[in-house]
């Protein structure tokens, strides 16, 4: 019964970090067309640095289902949040300092993806459970 209501919010869960995949190869390809590839790859590592971590956290939060496994859901979210936090900065640092990247066009795409996660709940329709 838990994992009936569990994979639909699963689904929607990995369906918004799909498009925010989807957002950041967009923002990768306008960033190409407008102003070459140093700006293209700075965006798509903008961009990646929230998606790779959001993934990361979905399959942790949704590992678990049901009210027995309570402790274990909220050991699994507790691990996800702290992966992701921890994902965000060393991808950011190694971004930053590994390569050519130009820093306006890679903090631009990461705030950009960062603020679609606010708004999937628009382009999203909310499934009902039951």
């Amino acid at each position: 019964m838990a994992e009936q209501i569990a994979k639909p919010r699963r689904q929607q869960a990995f369906k918004w970090v799909a498009f925010q995949g989807l957002i950041v190869i967009i923002l990768s390809l306008i960033s190409y067309i407008g102003w070459g590839s140093q700006y293209a790859s700075s965006t798509f590592f903008g961009g990646a640095v929230v998606v790779i971590p959001n993934f990361v956290f979905t399959v942790y939060a949704f590992r678990f289902a049901g009210a027995r496994q309570a402790k274990q859901i909220v050991a699994s979210m507790s691990r996800g949040v702290s992966l992701k936090l921890f994902l965000t900065a060393v991808l950011s640092v190694l971004a930053l300092k590994g390569g050519q990247l130009n820093s306006a066009a890679f903090f631009v795409a990461f705030f950009i993806v960062l603020m679609t996660q606010w708004l999937l709940p628009v382009f999203f329709k909310q499934q009902k459970l039951g």
